[in-house]
C-alpha cells in the first residue's frame, strides 16, 4: 500500500520524515554514550571534545491578558446586613473564630478547620479570594440550579479582595446586582455575550427610592388587617396586637436563645455570623445586659474589624419606639456614656468610632434622664467637643455630625447651631478649615435641626451660585426633610428660595434632589390645604412639565416628585382637582407609552403606586406579566400592585405567577414582598419552606429572606431556625437567615436605621455612613 493512501494529507516531501526522525534519535543517544552532549559544568572543566553553542535566549513570555475588570467596590457593611444587592453576602475574607471579648489577652488556640487563620488574630492572613464559599462550609460541587457555582461570579458581580472604603452606588432593590439575569442563576453578562450595565449609581433616582420606599408603602398595621381579612382566624381583636403577641413569644423562646448562642464567646463563631447575629439580636433583645455584651466586642482590639463595627452599631439599633419596650432611662443613659467613650478612644480605629457615633444619634429619640442628661444636652456637647479636632478624613467627622443632627432641638443650643452655619458657608471654625463633605453635612444638620434662621440661611445657600455643588445639594435634601413641618409662609418662602437654587444647579443630580423638594413642598401645601404653593408659584406646572418631557438623568426624580405631590388629597379647589388628574394621567401614559423605553417606564410604575391610582391597576397588571419587559419595571409593576392594595382575583394570579417564575428570581423576590403586603399566606407559606431547602441559591434566599422579614412573617421563623442550626447550609446562607430573624422579630414598625435613611445626604455619605444605610 503507498504511503499516500497511509497518509493522504502528508506532502510527498515529508512523507520519508518517519525514518529521518529515526536515524537522528539513534545518532544522538550514541553521543549521549559518549558523554559529548552534557552541557553541565563537569563538561567545561574537563574540556570536552563537545561544547555546545550558547543556549539562545528563550522567546519573550506572550503578553498577559488584560487583568478583568475590577468588581464594584463594597462596604462591608457590619454584620453582613444588606438591602438585597447593596453587598455580596458571602464573605471575602476567610473568617476565624472570634476572640472572648471578656477576656482581651490574645490566645492561640488549635485552628478550627484547616486553612482557618489562627483564632483571634486580627493579622491572620487572607488567601486569594474566589466567589466560592469559605472552606469546610460547604459542599465543593456546585449546583447548576442553585446558581452558586463556585467558578462564576456572585450575584453583585464579583468578590473582591479587600475592601476599599470609597463611595459606592447603591443599586435598586428590583435588581440588587446590576445585572439582568437569565435563566436559573444571576450573571453579569446577557444573552449573546453582551456585559449586562451596570447599577445605578448615586446619582440615579431609583437609589432615592430605595433609601425611601419605605415611607410610600403599607405600614406593617395594615399589611396585617389585609392577611386578617383574606384570611379569617378564630376570635376577634386587633391583629397587630395579636401579632405582637405572638412575635414577643418567638423572641423570647426561639430567636433570642438561637442568636445569643452564637454571639457567646465560647461559640467561636467565624465573624461573618458573629457580625449578623449581633446585628439581630440588638434588634429583638429586651434584656439590658446585652448592652454590654455590645460593648465588650467593640472595645476588643483583637475582634475582626467587622464584629467591632457591628457591636457599635448594634448598641443604637437596641432604640424602642413604642414605650412599652423601651429600656430604662438609667440604661439608656449608661449606654450612651459608654458610647460616647468609644466615640473618644484615639485608640480605636475611625471606623469604629463613626458606628459609635451613628448609634448615639439613633438613641436621640429614646428617654434621657433629668439635669444636663435631659434633652441629650450632655450628648450634644460631648459629640460637639470631639469634632473640634483635626481628622485626616471626613468619615468620623461626618458621624459626629449627623449624630448632633439626630438629637432632641431642644438639647441643642443656639451657639452650635450658628457654628453650623458658620461651618456650611465655609468659615474657619476651631481654626480650621472644612471639607465640601463636612460643609455639606453641617448645612443638613442646621437644618435638620430647625429653629430661628433656617429659612434665610436656606435662601442664601440655594441662591448662591458660588457654594460648592455638595452643599448645595444638601441645602434641597434638607428643604425635603423639613417640608411637612413648615408653617404656611415658610412653606412659601420654600419655594420661592427653591427656584432661584435649581437656576444655580448645573448637575443632574443637585437637579434631580432639587426636584424631590419641590415635590414635597406641593404635597404639604395640598395636605394642609393653604394652596399658597400651588396658587402663587408655578411649582405645578414646571413639575408636570418636567415629569413628561424632561431630560433623562432628571427625568426620574420629577416622575418621582409628580407623584408625592399628587399622593396628597386634593381637596375641593378646581385648581387642586385639576392637578390631581393631570398628575394620574401623566404617571398612566408614561408607563403604557414610555418615552426612552423600559428603562424610563420604571419611575411611572413606581410614581402610579406612590398615588395608589386604581385607575392603572390593568396596566401595571400588564407589565408584570410581560416578561419581555426589564426586571426592575416587573417588580416594580408588582409592588405597586400592593400599594393600591386591591387584592382581586386576576392581580393575585399575576403576582403569584410571577413569584413562581424561577427564571427571574430578582423578578420573584419583588413579587414575593408585594404578595406579602397584599395580604397573601398560601404562597408565602411555599416561600418560607424553600428557606430550608438543600441547595437553595443564595440569591433566592436573599430575596426571600428579605421579603419574609419585612412583612413579619412569623410563620418563617422555624424555618430560618433551621437554617442557622443546619449543617447543610454555608455560612452566608446562615448570615442571611440571621437578619431575617432580626428583621422579622423587630418590634419596631419600621427598621430602625429608617431614620437615618430617609431624606439622608447620601450623595457625599463616607463610608461608614454608606454601610450604615446599607443595613436593613
Amino acid at each position: 500500500m503507498s504511503a499516500s493512501r497511509i497518509r493522504p494529507g502528508l506532502p510527498r516531501s515529508l512523507r520519508s520524515f518517519p525514518t529521518v526522525a529515526f536515524g537522528l534519535l539513534c545518532l544522538g543517544l550514541f553521543f549521549v554514550g559518549q558523554g559529548t552532549l552534557d552541557t553541565g559544568p563537569a563538561s567545561e572543566a574537563h574540556s570536552g571534545g563537545f561544547k555546545p553553542p550558547p543556549p539562545k535566549p528563550p522567546p519573550p513570555p506572550p503578553p498577559p491578558p488584560p487583568p478583568p475588570p475590577p468588581p464594584p467596590p463594597y462596604y462591608p457593611a457590619p454584620g453582613g446586613a444588606v438591602t438585597p444587592g447593596l453587598r455580596p453576602p458571602e464573605d471575602p475574607t476567610t473568617p476565624g473564630p472570634q476572640p472572648d471579648p471578656t477576656n482581651p489577652t490574645p490566645t492561640t488556640p488549635p485552628p478550627t478547620e484547616p486553612g482557618d487563620p489562627t483564632p483571634g488574630s486580627p493579622d491572620a492572613p487572607i488567601p486569594p479570594t474566589t466567589p466560592s464559599e469559605d472552606p469546610g462550609d460547604a459542599p465543593t460541587t456546585a449546583d447548576p440550579e442553585s446558581g452558586d457555582d463556585p467558578s462564576t461570579p456572585p450575584p453583585e458581580g464579583g468578590t473582591p479582595t479587600t475592601p476599599t472604603p470609597q463611595p459606592t452606588p447603591l443599586p435598586t432593590p428590583a435588581n440588587p446586582s446590576g445585572t439582568t439575569p437569565g435563566n436559573d442563576a444571576p450573571t453579569g453578562r446577557r444573552p449573546g455575550g453582551r456585559t449586562a450595565p451596570t447599577g445605578p449609581g448615586l446619582d440615579s433616582w431609583q437609589t432615592w427610592w430605595r433609601l425611601n420606599r419605605w415611607q410610600y408603602l403599607p405600614s406593617r398595621a395594615e399589611v396585617l388587617r389585609r392577611k386578617a381579612e383574606r384570611a379569617p382566624i378564630t376570635g376577634t381583636g386587633d391583629p397587630s396586637a395579636a401579632w405582637e403577641k405572638r412575635r414577643a413569644l418567638l423572641a423570647r423562646t426561639i430567636v433570642v436563645p438561637t442568636l445569643s448562642r452564637i454571639v457567646d464567646p465560647a461559640a467561636r463563631a467565624r465573624h461573618t455570623q458573629l457580625g449578623s447575629a449581633l446585628i439581630a439580636l440588638a434588634k429583638v433583645t429586651h434584656d439590658p445586659k446585652h448592652f454590654q455584651l455590645f460593648m465588650r466586642y467593640a472595645r476588643h482590639a483583637q475582634a475582626h474589624p467587622e464584629v467591632r463595627e457591628s457591636a457599635a452599631l448594634a448598641v443604637g439599633l437596641m432604640r424602642r419606639t413604642n414605650r412599652d419596650h423601651q429600656f430604662d432611662i438609667k440604661v439608656l443613659d449608661q449606654a450612651r456614656a459608654d458610647l460616647d467613650a468609644l466615640v473618644g478612644d484615639k485608640t480605636l480605629d475611625d471606623r469604629t468610632r463613626s458606628f459609635a457615633a451613628i448609634s448615639l444619634g439613633l438613641l436621640g429619640d429614646q428617654p434621657y434622664g433629668s439635669g444636663l442628661a435631659a434633652h441629650g444636652v450632655l450628648v450634644t456637647r460631648a459629640l460637639w467637643r470631639c469634632l473640634q479636632a483635626e481628622y485626616a478624613g471626613d468619615d468620623l467627622p461626618v458621624a459626629l455630625l449627623t449624630a448632633i443632627g439626630m438629637q432632641p432641638p431642644e438639647g441643642v443650643g443656639d451657639s452650635i447651631r450658628q457654628q453650623l452655619q458658620r461651618i456650611a458657608f465655609g468659615h474657619r471654625v476651631f481654626k480650621r478649615k472644612w471639607s465640601d463633605a463636612q460643609r455639606a453635612h453641617a448645612l443638613t444638620t442646621r437644618l435638620r435641626l430647625g429653629g430661628g434662621g433656617w429659612s434665610p440661611l436656606l435662601m442664601r445657600v440655594l441662591a448662591s451660585r458660588k457654594v460648592p455643588t455638595a452643599v448645595r445639594r444638601a441645602a434641597f435634601v434638607g428643604l425635603s426633610a423639613r417640608a411637612d413641618e413648615l408653617s404656611r409662609e415658610e412653606r412659601l418662602a420654600g419655594a420661592q428660595a427653591w427656584m432661584r437654587g435649581y437656576k444655580a444647579a448645573k448637575d443632574p443630580q443637585s437637579r434631580g434632589l432639587a426636584w424631590i423638594a419641590l415635590g414635597r413642598l406641593l404635597r404639604a401645601d395640598l395636605a394642609t390645604k393653604d394652596y399658597d404653593v400651588l396658587l402663587q408659584t408655578d411649582a405645578a406646572p414646571r413639575l408636570l412639565r418636567e415629569a413628561e418631557h424632561g431630560p433623562v438623568p432628571t427625568r426620574g426624580f420629577a416622575v418621582l416628585a409628580l407623584a408625592i405631590a399628587g399622593s396628597a388629597e386634593s381637596g375641593d379647589l378646581k385648581d387642586a382637582l385639576t392637578f390631581h388628574g393631570n398628575a394620574r394621567r401623566v404617571l398612566r401614559e408614561g408607563l403604557a407609552k414610555p418615552r426612552g423605553g423600559d428603562a424610563m417606564a420604571s419611575p411611572y410604575a413606581v410614581g402610579l403606586g406612590v398615588v395608589q391610582h386604581k385607575g392603572a391597576i390593568d396596566t401595571l397588571r400588564t407589565a408584570l406579566d410581560d416578561r419581555g419587559r426589564l426586571p426592575e419595571l416587573r417588580g416594580n409593576a408588582a409592588i405597586s400592585l400592593a400599594q393600591i392594595g386591591d387584592a382581586r382575583p386576576d392581580v393575585l394570579r399575576s403576582i403569584h405567577a410571577a413569584v413562581l417564575d424561577r427564571s427571574r428570581i430578582d423578578v420573584r423576590g419583588e413579587a414575593a414582598f408585594a404578595l406579602g403586603l397584599l395580604g397573601g399566606t398560601r404562597e408565602v407559606f411555599m416561600l418560607t419552606r424553600e428557606l430550608s431547602a438543600k441547595g437553595v441559591s443564595a440569591y433566592v434566599l436573599l430575596h426571600t429572606a428579605f421579603a419574609l422579614g419585612q412583612l413579619g412573617e412569623l410563620s418563617a421563623v422555624p424555618a430560618l431556625t433551621s437554617v442557622i442550626d443546619g449543617k447543610a447550609h454555608r455560612v452566608r446562607a446562615q448570615s442571611i437567615a440571621m437578619i431575617a430573624l432580626g428583621l422579622i422579630c423587630d418590634p419596631e414598625e419600621r427598621p430602625s436605621l429608617s431614620r437615618l435613611r430617609f431624606d439622608a445626604n447620601y450623595t457625599t455619605a463616607t463610608p461608614s455612613l454608606i454601610a450604615a444605610l446599607d443595613i436593613i
